[in-house]
């Protein structure tokens, strides 16, 4: 009981999130390609503490999954200094690695265990890393160490971008109609606390799309003080900001990397937003400045996923607390307060 409480208590401050795929995504071990894992089921996800999957005789078989499966995994690393930096990755089948939306290493070949470096200049501070994998068959292994100097960042993000593969080509563009066009599918949720991709090369590629998909992240903004505030997006193609449902910046074109802004008088507390965000073809990123004064917040989660989790984590540790308690006096552990079973009672 004591480990089961740990380990649930563990995964709420883990590095990565890991999203496996069932089905071999597309453009497996072509070389520089980004994988495509829009055609496949998301198996399921777990987090992990760093990207160590199977070495040496040991397969990584994730969900059970042994052969003709994916892995697209994000993470947020911190940069002690600007400066140069190596990254890698070992892998069997093929794995790429991305910074901030820009290959760092290509390693998407179908091999045994090889490792591929590649390097990039990073500037202080939190960067988003993402690196994918497919296995196609025989052994498989997943490696990825970080350089000195860059370390994961622990935690949980708390906000969620929305990846959707698009049905056909959006007409561009309405307000009222927003920019997640109906018939969307949802591909996945990359966690971040920041809106930084695909700078400076106009190369995002969230799970392997090129084009025609589309992505929207809410939230809140806490807002210091009372007055006017300017915000703005930068995309490749367009992108909305919604606050209160009121359009502040318009950047919903067919166009190359381009940033507009929007001015809104706030007051103090918190206001809602929306973000969105649609790519055609051609180049694709997504940026979104906030001025001084506003910060970003979650909107509120249902007791469920991580939140239940720490739930858990707190009643079965009571739990385990009581039986001590009671098994020290020479008490039946069936003697403990029953407020103790209602607390630990959780519907998953």
């Amino acid at each position: 009981m004591k480990l089961l409480v740990l380990l649930l208590c563990a995964a709420t401050a883990q590095a990565a999130i890991v999203d496996v795929y069932s089905g071999l995504p597309g453009n497996a071990g072509t070389g520089g390609s980004p994988l495509d894992f829009s055609g496949d089921t998301l198996a399921g996800s777990f987090f992990s503490a760093d990207i160590n999957f199977g070495s040496g005789s040991t397969n990584w078989d994730p969900l059970g999954l042994t052969s003709n499966y994916g892995a697209d995994i994000h993470a947020t690393i911190q940069v002690s200094a600007a400066g140069n930096y190596t990254f890698n990755t070992s892998s069997d089948d093929g794995s790429l690695l991305f910074i901030d939306g820009q290959l760092v290493v290509n390693n998407n070949f179908n091999q045994g265990v090889t490792e591929r470096q590649g390097s990039i200049n990073l500037s202080a501070g939190t960067h988003a890393l993402e690196i994918q994998y497919f296995q196609g068959g025989g052994g498989n292994a997943l490696i990825s160490t970080l350089p000195a100097g860059v370390s994961y960042v622990y935690e949980v993000p708390t906000l969620e971008m929305d990846i959707y593969q698009d049905p056909s080509s959006l007409t561009c563009c309405s307000p009222s109609a927003g920019l997640i066009p109906a018939g969307a599918t949802l591909v996945g949720n990359i966690p971040t606390d920041t809106v930084n991709f695909g700078l400076p090369n106009s190369d995002w590629m969230p799970f392997g799309l090129t084009q025609q998909f589309s992505a929207e992240m809410r939230g809140y903004f806490d807002v210091a003080t009372s007055g006017s505030y300017t915000f703005n997006t930068g995309s490749d193609d367009g992108s909305y900001l919604f606050i209160d449902g009121q359009l502040v910046v318009n950047n919903a074109f067919y166009q190359g990397y381009t940033v507009r802004q929007g001015t809104v008088s706030l007051s103090a507390g918190q206001h809602l937003f929306d973000l969105q965000y649609f790519q055609g073809g051609g180049g694709a990123a997504l940026t979104m400045g906030v001025p001084a004064g506003v910060t970003m917040a979650p909107l509120p989660e249902p007791a469920t996923g991580t939140a239940l989790a720490i739930v858990f984590c707190l009643a079965a540790l009571v739990r385990v607390l009581w039986r001590r308690r009671f098994d020290r006096r020479g008490i039946a552990s069936a003697q403990e307060p029953k407020n103790t079973e209602q607390i630990a009672r959780v519907t998953w």
